[in-house]
């Protein structure tokens, strides 16, 4: 085997095939697995040819290679799909990134890897019981992308341009709905569960990270409950409309959480000045999130 195809097994996939040289040893992270299935199979179609290596001259050759390497972690362990995906995607970033010269075949296997992660997430997400995870990630579904579009980032905790290939890909597969309405839906629950005494960033940031998807965006705007036919009153279009509940936190004193965590005793003036500075920060923060969101809604 060719040794910057080892690297792409064992330190972008985390795979390794029974006697191939490669560096199983990396630290954190995915657990290194052997694939000795896919070992035997190489090696039954090495039998005879008096120079193995040469098969490796063909780029497609090596492709098949990665995609069977992949297809056998994905089919071996019982792990969540797509964090593994995810992960392997910026490995795979980071691994291109120190080569400084890449060559065209270079090039072509890392980009088809990327590829190959992006793929495989969107099957995951949108048919879960495609490869063995666990029973509470099987039933996440969709929502298991949930995770790092909650975290601190551009887009969430997923690796540059990650999402934008997805979404790409279950466009072109015709599924975009399927991804888009749960998350959408899990969001819109989220945010009716916290107030600004609490953390409320992450449903933002999950609704910030796909909002600047266009196509993402198209599909909540096209939603039935972007604007539902009966709701005639604020009170109404707060509670059933998508984007309500996000324009809903406030300071006023309906929030009854709000009042008890943070005016609880108003008998303590510095208490109570330490409470507001907080509210005024936390409320700057909230006006800032939802502008950026509707600006690109308008986009």
């Amino acid at each position: 085997m060719l040794k910057e195809d080892s690297d792409l097994l064992t330190k972008v996939l985390r795979v390794g095939i029974t006697a191939t040289s490669g560096d199983a040893t990396a630290r954190g992270g995915d657990p290194y697995v052997e694939l000795a299935d896919l070992a035997a199979e190489l090696k039954a179609e090495a039998a005879g040819n008096p120079n193995p290596i040469d098969r490796w001259a063909d780029v497609s050759t090596r492709r098949s290679l990665l995609d069977r390497a992949l297809v056998g972690r994905l089919s071996s362990t019982h792990a969540p799909v797509v964090d593994y995906l995810i992960a392997s995607y910026q490995r795979c970033s980071e691994q291109r990134s120190r080569i400084s010269r890449p060559t065209p075949a270079q090039e072509e296997l890392y980009a088809y890897v990327a590829e190959l992660c992006v793929s495989y997430a969107s099957i995951a997400l949108i048919n879960p019981s495609m490869f063995p995870q666990p029973p509470e990630v099987e039933k996440e579904g969709a929502l298991r992308l949930l995770r790092p579009l909650r975290e601190e980032g551009r887009e969430g905790g997923l690796p540059a341009a990650f999402l934008s290939k997805l979404v790409a890909r279950v466009h072109e597969d015709g599924v975009l709905h399927e991804l888009a309405a749960p998350l959408f839906a899990q969001i819109q629950a989220d945010i009716g569960a916290v107030s600004l005494s609490r953390d409320f960033a992450p449903p933002y940031r999950a609704l910030m990270a796909m909002v600047r998807e266009k196509s993402l965006a198209a599909v909540l705007a096209a939603d039935a409950a972007w604007l539902p036919s009966g709701a005639r009153t604020g009170a109404l279009l707060e509670a059933g409309t998508r984007l309500g509940p996000f324009l809903r936190l406030s300071c006023f004193p309906n929030d009854a959480t709000l009042v008890s965590e943070c005016f609880g005793d108003l008998t303590q003036p510095h208490g109570l000045e330490s409470s507001l500075s907080t509210l005024r920060m936390s409320l700057q923060v909230l006006q800032g999130n939802l502008h950026a969101i509707v600006a690109e809604l308008l986009k």
